[in-house]
């Protein structure tokens, strides 16, 4: 990638070698492979460490609250006119100076082409409901089969734990149908 002549889009093999040691790509975003990227923050004049590494939960949806708490200005209620939509996020500023801050952004849901994962204080639960280049004779999504990870200690999701915690999967898979649902009515209610 990167070289004269290189294409914008990559075929699969291509795309999930490049996402390894994840598995999958982006459009399975019930997988951390293409979705679990670092992030490199420079800011000499707000942050004292140099070279640091955090490991609290982030995700893309938090740029934004992070750009405006460091800039100090409030988030948009209306853009020319247009009333905004709430942001969700959550900032991730207060990281930046405290390597052990305890985590704030402890819950996230992922739903894409019906792989389907929830995040919550750790913990991860995903189903991958059909590879990106499948497009036809695709089964129920009641019939998909749910994995657990403990993500503090499989960063890579490689130890499927939900034969060892069937109660903990359980409570993910129904905080992840709370999660979904209050993002429909968000989008329903705000248009």
């Amino acid at each position: 990638m990167g070289w004269p002549g290189d294409l914008p889009s990559h075929g699969a093999g291509w795309a999930v070698a490049f996402d390894a040691p994840f598995t999958w790509t982006k459009q399975v975003a019930s997988d951390f492979g293409g979705t679990r990227n670092g992030m490199i923050v420079h800011w000499p004049e707000g942050i004292k460490e140099k070279g640091g590494i955090r490991s609290q939960f982030g995700h893309v949806i938090d740029i934004a609250p992070t750009i405006f708490e460091a800039a100090g200005l409030p988030e948009p209620k209306s853009v020319n006119g247009t009333p905004q939509t709430p942001i969700e996020g959550t900032s991730l500023l207060y990281t930046f100076n405290d390597e052990g801050a305890k985590e704030r952004h402890t819950t996230q849901y992922f739903e894409m082409f019906g792989n389907r994962a929830v995040y919550h204080d750790g913990w991860f639960a995903r189903t991958i409901h059909r590879a990106p280049w499948q497009a036809v004779d695709m089964p129920p999504l009641e019939t998909d089969i749910w994995d657990l990870y403990n993500v503090r200690e499989d960063f890579i999701l490689a130890n499927n734990l939900a034969d060892k915690h069937p109660e903990k999967l359980a409570k993910l898979q129904a905080l992840f149908m709370r999660e979904a649902g209050n993002t429909m009515l968000c989008r329903l209610t705000t248009g």
